[in-house]
């Protein structure tokens, strides 16, 4: 599985550029005829058509249409109700790996199942940020010099 997800992504990144812009400044490839020596003969632009110069139809200069907004109000225009945040919903998320039990003493977790295991049940005592043990469930604790009797 990993294997195709892999070729597909090498696939897509060898892939030609789709980009439809018309942006073609820079792009452009030598031409395979010799320089103009300044002869008599007029110079070739590769057969393109001259540019219309639009005298039939007005220039479009984008003032007679508003811009499209996308359908959205104006900041100003918002009314506060809209952005209140809302209870309830689904939240699916996911884990690299399963919990191999419910058994959290006897769980071998990686940390996707700290994460269950967390969401599950509170610990005991947590670490805090300068990386020392502290209370949680527990009113205090209390640990001898080589560590082989806790009292909570």
């Amino acid at each position: 599985m990993a294997a195709l997800v892999a070729g597909a992504l090498v696939i897509a990144a060898c892939g030609g550029d789709d980009d439809d812009s018309g942006d073609d400044a820079g792009t452009a490839e030598p031409a395979d005829e010799p320089a103009d020596d300044g002869g008599d003969e007029p110079a070739d632009d590769g057969g393109e058509e001259p540019a219309d110069d639009g005298g039939d139809e007005p220039a479009d200069d984008g003032g007679d249409e508003p811009a499209d907004d996308g359908g959205e109000e104006p900041a100003s225009e918002m009314d506060d109700s809209d952005m209140a945040p809302q209870r309830g919903g689904v939240l699916t998320y996911l884990l690299e790996a399963e919990s191999d039990t419910w058994d959290i003493p006897g769980a071998n977790c990686a940390a996707a199942c700290i994460t269950v295991m967390r969401a599950v049940a509170d610990p005991m005592l947590i670490v805090n940020s300068d990386n020392e043990l502290e209370p949680f469930l527990v009113e205090s604790f209390d640990v001898n010099d080589d560590f082989t009797e806790w009292t909570f």
